[in-house]
């Protein structure tokens, strides 16, 4: 299915959520109403996509607890096909129910329709070639937030920007997609992104799934946990004073901080330069470097399991750039 095509379930689904987020912002923030609300578009995004039944347990049964090198090895040798890690990671979210509400928004058929169509583009290739062509294969993403993606909102945690939804990709996601990564996952994010923990009012708190009295950290802290429990086998968050180190640490896994600046600006969005109650946004916008908001100079990153996985990532986003 072309899910470009307007109707696309995943389409629908966008089309359904703006629509309804539009009467819940002119009614006024409540916050057991914004719950209820982003409770039922992420059952939605869960609970609908069909899976098939053909998973190997003897394979797929320790994907979690797998790294992204690993995950694509395994493609690369044939044990597995990119469509069936998809449907196996989207599952492993439907198993935990987003019960540490690490999660903010889902997608199933875009990355698996991706997947189905590097699966048949690399039969006959060698696994050399696969992983010259697509150094990316196998890696399974999550997205904080706050950076733009196509069709997913990007609210940084605020009800105002409940139906703040990107009209298409910067430029940085489209090189991680055109290199093999599939992006399945948007990860929860402290209020405004300014705290040490993840936790606001329209998806609740993100707590640590081996403790629940402690928290994943913030502010990329929905996609560290994602990673950490497997969700996902990497991500891509942002840091200023250690969003991207604090949760790291705190789930067990690794991520960098590029130097401020050597990365485009332009995934992140600017919460202090918007006309509020709009939904057509241009992520390409980049940021300047005058921008106020910005005065401490944010940076994108990758978060993985392992650093082999973060220095795959990295050469490709600086590839991007040059």
């Amino acid at each position: 299915m072309n899910t470009n095509d307007s109707n696309s379930s995943e389409k629908i689904l966008v089309n359904d959520y703006l629509q309804e987020c539009n009467g819940l912002l002119k009614s006024g923030f409540n916050k057991t109403r914004v719950k209820d609300f982003t409770k039922k578009y992420l059952d939605r995004q869960l609970y609908g996509p069909k899976l098939s039944k053909s998973f190997d347990p003897s394979i797929l049964k320790s994907l979690r607890d797998r790294s992204a090198l690993e995950v694509q090895n395994l493609i690369l040798n044939g044990q597995v096909s990119y469509a069936e890690v998809v449907e196996q990671y989207h599952q492993i979210k439907v198993n935990h129910k987003n019960a540490n509400c690490w999660l903010t928004w889902s997608r199933f058929e875009e990355p698996l329709k991706r997947a189905k169509e590097l699966d048949s583009e690399l039969q006959g290739l060698g696994p050399e070639k696969m992983k010259e062509k697509y150094p990316l294969l196998g890696f399974v993403m999550s997205i904080k937030d706050c950076i733009y993606a196509k069709d997913t909102p990007n609210t940084g945690g605020l009800f105002i920007n409940l139906d703040r939804v990107a009209t298409e990709d910067p430029e940085m996601i489209k090189a991680l997609k055109n290199k093999g990564a599939v992006f399945t996952s948007k990860g929860n994010v402290p209020q405004m992104l300014f705290a040490f923990e993840s936790d606001n009012n329209l998806f609740g708190e993100a707590v640590h799934e081996l403790d629940k009295t402690r928290t994943v950290g913030g502010s990329t802290g929905g996609d560290s946990a994602m990673v950490s429990f497997g969700y996902t086998n990497c991500a891509m968050g942002s840091d200023i004073g250690g969003s991207l180190r604090i949760p790291a640490l705190f789930n067990g896994i690794c991520s960098l901080k590029p130097t401020s600046r050597r990365l485009s600006t332009q995934a992140q969005p600017n919460f202090f330069s918007r006309n509020f109650g709009s939904d057509q946004l241009n992520p390409q916008k980049v940021v300047s470097a005058e921008d106020k908001q910005f005065i401490i100079p944010v940076t994108v990153g990758p978060l993985a399991k392992k650093v082999e996985d973060l220095e795959v990532m990295m050469k490709v986003m600086l590839e991007d750039q040059n």
